[in-house]
């Protein structure tokens, strides 16, 4: 099958990673897969960046901050370029960013079979990613004078809604969506009252993240063998979403609560930004920085007794998949597609989105009960491995693939 992906980025260390893994997946089944991107592209072999020229790209930039993605100049370069790769079908991904324009979506559609993955709200929402915006941070986050003015200045996001609609709402795209929590979201949204609308989670590598000897990385990494470990990860650990705020309270409430628990523990920071955050853990710390690396990531979850998601808004993390086919329990707010990933008391241990007291608690749980953790570890790959597997999504999305483009032969035979 001869498949195309349009993505406005493909950096792996972003939640764009899971579209390189895709690709990279069907192609190793013997598709021929291609990654047309408007962003400066990742070295990846099936990547092609398509752009306009410096000013043409500056003057377009500058009109999307007013009127975000109304319109991109690259339409009709992105055009050309798909029509001369002739695919079978096309996969977006993430249209924001550096824009890939939404007005191509129906044009595409009627030559092509085209499917919109919806990594998050922005589609069916005025102008927001995510379902919680308003989330705490140790530190004012001010707004330059340029910043400020585009801001006065953008279009309502109450007309970009409406332009959706308008656009969106009577194309027979299909969306995919992948959590649970997400496709009944989609299916209820008149943005796409028209699409075929399907459910297809996330898979993860388990070759590449499963359990390693947390002994000798232990002395490889100089921790001690005795400490109880907590993996914080996030592509930028100060973004208010990933909730960093939330995740220190909960530390200082353990340090409270149990204090001579709170001494053994070590914070393991990974993303951009973890030094920043120095100041604000009251636990022994290590900045593992920001990497791109999936086996040094596998070997992040495996150092760490658990993992902490404390992300206020989410749709389906990697980073929970990752760390549960490494057999790394997971604690996390209970929010988005979370709970489809982590089973609350089998899995890992969920609690209500920014409780500080009960993320707390179920830290020190996990760390006081050796057997629950153990319990949990198996559990949590087992959960994986069955249903979360590379394997089984690549094939969810072939399968959809085919089936489209055998409906699109019938319909077209039925009126030739």
């Amino acid at each position: 099958m001869r498949i195309l992906f349009l993505s406005s980025y493909v950096d792996p260390g972003s939640g764009a990673s899971i579209l390189n893994r895709l690709a990279a997946r069907l192609k190793q089944d013997g598709h021929q897969v291609q990654i047309f991107t408007t962003s400066k592209a990742w070295n990846f072999d099936s990547v092609k960046f398509i752009q306009n020229s410096k000013s043409i790209s500056f003057i377009n930039k500058i009109a999307n901050k007013i009127i975000p993605n109304y319109f991109s100049f690259i339409f009709f370069k992105l055009l050309k370029e798909i029509e001369t790769y002739n695919p079978d079908v096309i996969n977006i991904h993430w249209t924001h960013g550096s824009t890939i324009p939404i007005q191509i979506i129906p044009r595409l559609n009627k030559k092509w079979p085209v499917f919109w993955t919806i990594h998050d709200l922005w589609p069916i929402t005025t102008n927001t990613f995510r379902e919680d915006v308003n989330g705490q941070t140790f530190t004012k986050q001010n707004k330059t004078l340029i910043q400020k003015i585009l801001q006065s200045i953008e279009f309502t996001p109450q007309v970009l809604f409406k332009y959706k609609i308008w656009l969106l709402s009577k194309v027979d795209i299909h969306t995919i969506s992948p959590s649970n929590w997400l496709f009944k979201k989609v299916n209820a949204s008149p943005v796409f009252r028209y699409a075929i609308n399907h459910h297809v989670p996330n898979g993860v590598d388990c070759n590449v993240f499963r359990p390693l000897d947390k002994n000798e990385l232990r002395k490889k990494y100089g921790i001690h063998s005795s400490r109880k470990v907590i993996l914080f990860l996030s592509a930028n650990v100060t973004n208010p979403g990933k909730g960093f705020y939330y995740f220190a309270k909960a530390l200082e409430s353990l340090k409270v609560s149990n204090p001579k628990l709170a001494d053994s523990v070590t914070t393991l920071l990974v993303g951009r930004g973890s030094k920043e955050a120095n100041d604000y853990l009251p636990t022994e710390l290590i900045n593992l920085g920001s990497t791109k690396d999936t086996s040094r990531l596998a070997e992040y979850y495996n150092l760490a007794d658990v993992l902490v998601s404390a992300s206020i808004a989410e749709n389906f993390p990697s980073t929970l998949l990752e760390s549960s086919a490494c057999c790394t329990p997971v604690v996390a707010f209970d929010v988005g597609g979370v709970s489809e990933i982590v089973i609350n008391e089998v899995t890992g241990l969920l609690s209500k989105s920014k409780d500080i007291k009960g993320m707390a608690k179920n830290i020190e749980r996990l760390f006081i009960d050796n057997k629950l953790r153990e319990i949990m570890s198996r559990n949590s790959r087992d959960h994986i491995v069955n249903n979360y597997s590379m394997e089984k999504f690549a094939s969810s999305y072939i399968e959809i693939f085919k089936t489209a483009m055998l409906d699109r032969e019938a319909t077209e035979y039925k009126f030739n």
